[in-house]
């Protein structure tokens, strides 16, 4: 079932609706809910060919099976199925074929099962997580055997801590599977159960585990050695040891993508002699030693174990070769293929509105312009609205309330409304809107029925751009940021550039801040936004795309469909142009050619791999709320760049920012060294402000990557208390993401969960009934014995931290609405409290 919920995982993560079909009397009954997927159950059984009755019995109710597959698969309307194993495999692969539903088929072992031999040349594509000997048609792709991102994504330190093993101690992973392996559970007891120089993390499985149990009672519970009866997942105990020993069935794919040296010992009653195979593929690569299940005893592993996890050498070999076996796409590929294979028509792109004539673009003069802008008061339409003020134009505009930026839009001299009216709107004028405006809006309304031009606002930050030399920083995470380091190193440079950011760019102490800005220099800093396809109307010089993760479930239907739209989005950067993005091969594989690709990372000089980025940084070490690090350029140190921002994903940042300025012209070393005088953008890890010992931080996370990543950050400024507050953004990334939003927050010691943000949705249809609550609940189950608190107003949230904050505490507010609310009220109360 892992392989299957890895690829369900990425699935979901991609838009996609996932159900499965299984047993009762098999895992998937339990681990499937448990996941939080829907699961309909057929009746089967395997088909012993011992004994013909029961081998008889077995086919009438596999017949029977079909039917009801056919049925389900019409009730759900499948676009596609994944047969990855198991007795259902058969059946429901069987009703694909019939129902003429596209099917793929994922064979976890080193050879193809019988009910995969027989569906195989039915199937659109065979997954294959080892090559198998006359399966290489173009109908069989080799994509190694799924693991789950928590595998991929856990990190040794923190994996540790939470499993209570001291930073500097040898430890060893012992497991077989579900029921365990009784020879590896007895043979390693009996070892390594008295006093050890190292720790022993043990999970046994069900039937062993009362056995085990009493043995380490009878030595006294040995505080080295750490007997777990079953682990949700493998991804702490792997990513905490140094050497494994385990079976070799599909796990040795999981010991890979975590890149550990181990000690393999093969089930001898296997299938096909499969575990035997998969041993020995690990052993002639050099990542792991076989052992034969006949030799397994105490004297061998005493022997075996204290020398291997003494030899840093050997270890650091084969780790290393471990981690060239990885596949970590496996999920993802499969994923991408199952997309494919059940793709649709895609949906028209979207219209932005009535096309204005576009202004003279060779002079940058508009002051023949009217421009009336509908949100005036959002990020991106007041940073527009500013510049095309600065360029001559007559501006106006009008939002629903006040907010951080109208009073900066009055003092430059833009006339605008709070609150909304046809009356806007008048003859001569142009009409800018973002996606966020609803087409029923009464400026739209009263554009359309006098003739005025509507333009989108990417629209017009495309005639903004054709001025200038751009630089448009794409990607779902982390652009406003990277924007912002790469304006503010330029600046220090003397480039003078342009620029439009989602937030304030902080200026010097002073206190003065930004979002745009009209330099007299050649380059333009914007930002390029994925979320409504407006992207696409541009062509800049450099491309920044930082990272990729389907976010914005109602523009794009699939992880698919996105990577394309990035795709088609570097496309439009000129020959010669540059493209800077994160070190990943799915990001790198999006360049077209002619376009020089400038990649960057963190290094890790433990990390196998033969792919270098062009730029660097190691040695991370926190440093007076910031952190620090070395950068490097193609293998040479360049210099030490202190950076007053917290967390990798801000080290991410930096290196992006900074290639970009590198190809803008600036002296590398000199933007890296300026980037001691950044100061956090608006609402990215903002101190809101500190009093009586208790800090308090805002941060525009909305997506569970952003809220994992500002806590990671949070948390190295070793607060004694984490308080998270989070605002869910939008009921259609609440309904797709709650689970992975509630898993996100239990990185905060409490966590609060208000009620969603709508912005432009509404609670109607299939968004019906989505409220904050499901993340809170999501986060409860998750973080069993914490504080998780569902507290659906600021004020409810208000009234119930004011009076709990004591010293030692940090509290993030997180959240794309209007969460910054809350961290400003709980300032002043603990200002207020410090003066009496």
């Amino acid at each position: 079932m892992v392989p299957a919920l890895a690829i369900a995982d990425e699935l979901r993560a991609s838009g996609a609706d996932v159900s499965f079909i299984g047993t009762r009397e098999r895992a998937e009954a339990e681990l499937v809910p448990a996941a939080g997927y829907d699961i309909s159950h057929l009746s089967v059984s395997g088909l012993d060919r011992r004994n013909p009755l029961r081998a008889a019995l077995a086919i009438v109710r596999a017949t029977r099976a079909v039917v009801s597959s056919l049925r389900l698969l019409r009730r759900t309307r499948a676009d596609a199925v994944l047969a990855a194993g198991g007795y259902v495999a058969g059946p429901v692969g069987v009703a694909a074929v019939l129902s003429r539903t596209p099917l793929v088929l994922s064979e976890s072992d080193s050879h193809l099962g019988l009910a995969n031999r027989l569906l195989a040349p039915f199937a659109r594509t065979v997954c294959l997580s080892f090559p198998i000997e006359g399966r290489d048609g173009k109908r069989y792709l080799v994509t190694g055997r799924p693991v789950t991102r928590a595998i991929r994504d856990a990190r040794r330190d923190d994996a540790r801590a939470r499993l209570g093993i001291a930073a500097a101690a040898r430890c060893l992973f012992v497991f077989g599977g579900s029921l365990g392996a009784r020879s590896i559970n007895l043979a390693a007891i009996e070892a390594f159960g008295e006093q050890q120089s190292f720790v022993v993390v043990h999970v046994s499985g069900r039937r062993d585990f009362p056995e085990l149990s009493r043995r380490l009672e009878r030595l006294g519970r040995p505080p080295h050695y750490r007997l777990y009866e079953y682990l949700d997942s493998l991804a702490d105990p792997l990513a905490a040891s140094d050497l494994v020993l385990a079976r070799s069935g599909g796990s040795v794919f999981e010991i890979a993508a975590a890149a550990k040296p181990a000690l393999l010992v093969p089930y001898p009653h296997a299938t096909a002699s499969h575990q035997r195979d998969n041993a020995r593929w690990m052993a002639d690569a050099g990542a792991a030693v076989a052992i034969d299940d006949s030799r397994l005893d105490r004297a061998l592993l005493s022997r075996m174990v204290p020398d291997l996890l003494a030899d840093d050498e050997r270890l650091a070999s084969m780790s290393s070769a471990a981690a060239a076996l990885a596949r970590p796409d496996a999920a993802e590929r499969i994923s991408g293929e199952l997309l494919r294979a059940g793709e649709k028509s895609q949906p028209a792109p979207q219209d932005f509105g009535e096309k204005s004539q576009p202004a003279p673009q060779d002079s940058g003069d508009w002051s023949a312009r009217r421009l009336h802008f509908v949100g005036i008061g959002g990020a991106g339409m007041s940073g527009l609205a500013l510049i095309a003020r600065r360029l001559g134009a007559q501006v106006s505009g009008c939002d629903r309330a006040e907010s951080a930026y109208t009073a900066m839009l009055r003092e430059s001299g833009i006339e605008l409304s709070i609150g909304h009216s046809p009356e806007h709107v008048h003859p001569g004028m142009e009409v800018v809107v973002s996606t966020a405006i609803p087409d029923d809006g009464p400026e739209l309304l009263a554009a359309r029925e006098q003739g005025v031009p509507i333009l989108h606002r990417g629209e017009l930050l495309s005639e903004v751009a054709s001025l200038r030399r751009l630089i448009a920083v794409s990607g779902t995470h982390g652009k406003t940021t990277t924007a912002a380091m790469a304006a503010h190193a330029l600046v220090a440079c003397g480039v003078d550039p342009s620029f439009l950011i989602g937030a304030e760019l902080r200026g010097d102490s002073d206190g003065g801040a930004a979002n745009a800005s009209w330099g007299d220099g050649g380059w333009l800093v914007a930002e390029a936004d994925e979320s409504d396809r407006s992207f696409l109307r541009l062509s800049p010089e450099i491309a920044v795309v930082t990272n990729l993760e389907l976010d914005h479930h109602t523009t794009y239907g699939s992880l698919v469909e996105l990577e394309q739209a990035f795709h088609d989005f570097l496309t439009r950067v000129p020959k010669g142009g540059s493209a800077v993005l994160w070190d990943r091969p799915e990001l790198r594989t999006l360049v077209p050619e002619g376009i020089r690709a400038v990649t960057y990372d963190v290094l890790d000089e433990a990390d196998a791999t033969s792919h270098a980025p062009y730029l660097g940084a190691r040695s991370l070490r926190a440093q007076a709320g910031g952190v620090g690090f070395e950068l490097w350029r193609s293998g040479e140190r360049i210099s030490e760049v202190r950076l007053p921002v917290p967390g990798r994903h801000n080290v991410l940042n930096a290196l992006a920012a900074l290639a970009a300025s590198e190809l803008a012209g600036c002296d590398l070393e000199q933007a890296a060294c300026s980037l001691a005088g950044f100061r956090a953008a608006g609402r990215r890890f903002e101190l809101r402000g500190e009093s009586r010992g208790v800090r308090v931080f805002d941060d525009y996370a909305h997506h569970p990557t952003e809220v994992v990543a500002t806590l990671d950050a949070a948390r190295s400024l070793q607060p004694q208390r984490l308080i998270a507050v989070f605002q869910p953004h939008l009921y259609s990334r609440t309904r797709h993401l709650h689970r992975e939003l509630g898993r996100a927050l239990v990185g905060a010691d409490v966590v609060v969960v208000l009620d969603v943000y709508a912005a432009r949705e509404r609670p109607e249809g299939e968004l019906a009934g989505v409220t904050g609550k499901l993340v809170a609940e999501s986060s409860a189950d998750h973080a069993p014995g914490r504080e998780v608190w569902w507290l659906p107003t600021l004020d409810e949230a208000h009234a119930m931290l004011s009076p709990r904050l004591s010293a030692g505490d940090l509290v993030v507010t997180l959240g794309a609405g209007d969460v910054d609310r809350l961290a400003e009220w709980l300032v002043a109360d603990l200002d207020g409290g410090a003066q009496t």
